[in-house]
């Protein structure tokens, strides 16, 4: 079992446009706020351990960026923003002050949309921006889309560890080895369970806003799920699980003939000394 925790950090801004840019690309760089989150989080974590069994403390992290505007003057209209000042978007999405090609530029807002005239959403990979003033909802969605990418990485590096685990049950070195103890079934057994629990994710995140009733925020989701790959990363997760069971089954059958042929030639070495026991009698 595991479980994520997201904090949220807003700061209020006044910059001209080149110089939004470049702070988007100082947002960029690597530390800064993975550093701040783990400082105040750990001691929270320390707190709790007491309550969890065998508690583990991650260093995985997903940082997202979302730059909020209200729309109206200063600003300008969503249509000429995004047909005259595409560049600059893309900017803020890649996080890049430098000049991009026409290509990236067109890559970078393609996941966009609207509710009304004047309001905007384009999502990407590393930010987001979002022009609107009544948008709670949606930055929470935008949080809830982000935390569902950080539990399926944790996932995928959890299964790429027990993948090398498995390749190393496979290759054992001699066949008496593959008698000992129950590894390879309490693995598929464990396996099972994650397997159980990672279906349970997959149901709970692809089903929240079908329950919410809302179409916007439904919409708003699968655009960042788009974004982010989701579908993408949920089918390599369930591939590795796969992978990974059906290693440690066929180890685990392995196993099961051997102690069966073992048993067998146990039996008839007992039959052949009860035979020439009563032989020799």
């Amino acid at each position: 079992d595991f479980a994520t925790l997201s904090l949220s950090l807003r700061l209020p801004f006044s910059l001209q446009g080149s110089k939004l840019s470049e702070l988007a690309q100082e947002l960029s760089r690597p530390g800064e706020f993975p550093s701040f989150g783990k400082k105040h989080l750990e001691p929270l974590f320390k707190r709790l351990s007491p309550a969890i069994k065998l508690p583990k403390w991650s260093e995985l992290t997903e940082e997202y960026f979302v730059f909020q505007f209200n729309p109206g003057d200063p600003f300008p209209e969503i249509s000429d923003l995004l047909q005259n000042h595409s560049p600059w978007l893309a900017s803020l999405l890649r996080l890049e002050a430098s000049p991009l090609a026409a290509e990236e530029i067109e890559e970078s807002i393609k996941q966009k949309l609207q509710y009304s005239p004047t309001d905007l959403l384009v999502v990407d990979w590393a930010a987001a921006v979002l022009i609107d003033s009544d948008c709670e909802e949606t930055l929470q969605t935008i949080q809830f889309a982000n935390l569902q990418l950080l539990r399926y990485r944790y996932l995928d590096d959890l299964l790429d560890t027990e993948l090398a685990n498995s390749a190393k049950w496979a290759r054992w070195p001699t066949p008496f080895s593959r008698l000992l103890g129950e590894g390879p079934n309490q693995r598929v057994r464990e396996l099972g369970a994650l397997n159980i629990e990672a279906t349970n994710l997959f149901e709970r995140t692809g089903n929240v806003f079908k329950l919410l009733g809302d179409m916007y925020l439904s919409r708003t989701y699968r655009l960042l799920a788009t974004r982010f790959h989701l579908p993408a990363w949920e089918g390599s997760i369930r591939r590795n699980l796969e992978v990974i069971e059906d290693v440690y089954r066929v180890v685990a059958d392995q196993a099961a003939a051997l102690r069966a042929q073992i048993l067998e030639i146990i039996i008839i070495g007992l039959i052949a000394v009860e035979l020439f026991l009563a032989l020799w009698r």
